[in-house]
């Protein structure tokens, strides 16, 4: 297993676990981030950013509930029955 399938692993169980994340541009899972809404992307060379950004949940608690309920929210559309779901309805396509 790869570092990186570890990384973005990490990255979406926290968000199935109902937790605001904060993620670095560039990596795979990146795009399960909505900036602002369910965590923050942020720039790896700007390693202030991500002290800004932790900083703004420690000084706004509340952030951690609503942002963790979004990724939840968002998680709900990745589950593995919904994936097999569309790669059913991707073949049944395909075959007919």
């Amino acid at each position: 297993m790869s570092i990186t399938f570890t990384r973005n692993a990490v990255l979406t169980e926290a968000m199935a676990f109902g937790k605001p994340v904060i993620c670095s541009q560039g990596a795979k899972a990146v795009e399960m981030i909505v900036n602002g809404e369910n965590g923050f992307v942020f720039d790896p060379g700007r390693s202030s950013k991500l002290a800004e950004y932790m900083g703004q949940f420690l000084e706004n608690p509340h952030l951690i509930e609503a942002m963790g309920k979004k990724s939840e929210e968002i998680m709900i559309a990745h589950t593995p029955a919904k994936a097999t779901q569309s790669f059913i309805q991707a073949l049944k396509f395909v075959i007919n």
